[in-house]
Order: C-alpha cells, then structure tokens, then sequence
C-alpha cells in the first residue's frame, strides 16, 4: 500500500511540474504572426507565419506582442520559421521586417526562401553570423551588414546568386568574412559611416 501511495504523489507531482511548464510557455497568433510566449522573462520568439507556406508574401514581425494585459518583448527567431529546403523552397515569401529586439541570426533561418528580396538585419544583432543564414536566398540582391556584427562565417551567401551590393554600417569593430561566406558572385560594397 506504501508503494502504490508513493506512485500516486510522484505522479500526481508530475501532472502538477507538467502542468507548470504549459503554463509558462503559451503559443498565439498576433497580426500574421505565431509567437511562443514565455512567462517568466516576458520574452517572445518568432515560430512562423500565421498562414501555410506558399500563402504569405511579406511578413513584419512586432517588437513586443501583447497577451493577457502583459507585454512580451520579441527577442528571437525559431530556425524553421520561415527557411525552406532543397526539396521544397520557400518560394513565396518576398520580405522580412524584423524589430531591433531581435539578438541573433540563428542558423539557416532565411535558407532556401528563393523569392526573399528584403530582409533587414535589426541592429540589436552582434557577433558573428554562423551557419547559413541566408544559404540560397537567389533572389536577394543587396544586404545591410549592421555595426555590430563583428563576423560572417562560412555559407552565409552561398547560392545568392542575385546578390550584387553589401552595404556594411561602420562601427567600434572590424568586420571579418571568412573565404568561404559564399561571396562567389560579383558584388559591390558600401561602407557607411
């Protein structure tokens, strides 16, 4: 009988951290958007487009998203949210607004989006940019680097195949791109100071 009650309260514990857990991260739709909330940082993360793949053009993303009488400050992107494949690019989706809340580029986010024309890169983004951010986006044709990004490493620009102008904002660092960032194609860059 011991055994059966202590079974009872470690599942009836588990039931109670589960149940904790969902509270604190909540998923929603704002203005086109799937945000997952999470509770205690007040922080929101891009998921996707509200709407199927092949539906969306241009997307904004806010830099906070309302709920409940709280705001969550938008802090990142997952790395699904809008990048394609191989198999089956991304083929609609034409723009990108991203707020300056946003920290990082995660690896592959924009890959395979073949019609991406306008992406910004918020200047709230520092560090290096890793990991094929922008791997076969043929249809981008410039790009503004921001001050802060201290690097581009390999693959950024791979398959860019309409890239012609890199605009880089001056900053406190010296901007390092690898050999292989996929700067294959002929382009111009911009400096502005």
């Amino acid at each position: 009988m011991n055994i059966i009650t202590n079974l009872k309260k470690v599942a009836l514990l588990s039931v109670v951290a589960l149940c904790g857990f969902a509270v604190n991260a909540q998923t929603i739709d704002h203005e086109g958007v799937t945000y997952k909330l999470t509770a205690s940082s007040k922080t929101a993360a891009v998921q996707k487009p509200s709407t199927a793949i092949g539906t969306y053009v241009d997307v904004v993303v806010v830099d906070k998203v309302p709920y409940n009488g709280a705001e969550y400050t938008v802090t990142s992107v997952a790395a699904t949210a809008f990048k394609g494949k191989a198999a089956e690019p991304n083929t609609t989706l034409k723009s990108v607004v991203l707020p300056n809340t946003i920290t990082k580029l995660v690896k592959g986010m924009f890959s395979w989006c073949t019609a991406l024309e306008s992406v910004n890169i918020p200047t709230g983004v520092t560090g290096a940019m890793l990991g094929n951010v922008f791997e076969y986006c043929s249809s981008l044709k410039e790009i503004s680097i921001p001050a802060g990004i201290t690097a581009i490493k390999s693959n950024q620009f791979n398959g860019c195949t309409g890239l012609k102008k890199i605009i880089i904002e001056e900053g406190d660092t010296e901007l390092e791109i690898t050999a292989a960032s996929g700067f294959q194609y002929k382009y111009t860059v911009d400096t502005i100071n």
